[in-house]
């Protein structure tokens, strides 16, 4: 399965020390070059994780967007990194876009772009036995700064059976 992700997803992942599930969930995780970009910006200014760094050297592709027109006119609207998101996944033919982004999330939906975000793929891992839990990790991502809404925390928790 070819799964595009959006630079707030790799380092939600990253910050839990669960980066590898991308890999373990989806096989074949692509990211736009300006998601990379904003990747290493994180690491020079001392936000970045060298387990991000060490999964774009060997499981992370990075591909460079075509449509330079269609990039250009998201990118008034959401950042470079979603924008770019988008747009490579319509060209790859990717199967899902992880995105966070409110906005962002809204407009790949109305171009027809199939979403999953970092809850959603917590909840992918723990169905098929990946995860024995996913309280702790939504725990931990709410101390490492992710917000996650008391409604779709405790959602979560009541759909995987752990509330």
């Amino acid at each position: 399965m070819l799964i595009t992700c959006d630079t707030n997803i790799i380092i939600d992942f990253s910050k839990i020390n669960h980066l590898y599930l991308l890999k373990d969930i989806f096989n074949n995780v692509m990211i736009a070059n300006e998601v990379r970009e904003e990747l290493l910006a994180g690491e020079e200014t001392g936000t970045g994780e060298s387990d991000i760094i060490n999964a774009m050297n060997e499981w992370i592709k990075v591909k460079e967007v075509k449509n330079k027109l269609a990039l250009e006119s998201l990118k008034i609207h959401i950042g470079d990194g979603e924008a770019a998101s988008i747009i490579l996944y319509t060209e790859t033919n990717a199967d899902l876009l992880a995105i966070n982004d409110l906005k962002a999330r809204g407009i790949a939906h109305a171009m027809g772009v199939k979403i999953i975000g970092t809850l959603g793929i917590l909840r992918l891992a723990k169905d098929r036995g990946m995860l024995k839990q996913v309280k702790p990790l939504l725990d931990e991502l709410r101390k490492v700064g992710a917000y996650i809404s008391n409604v779709l925390y405790n959602r979560l928790l009541k759909d995987v059976g752990e509330m």
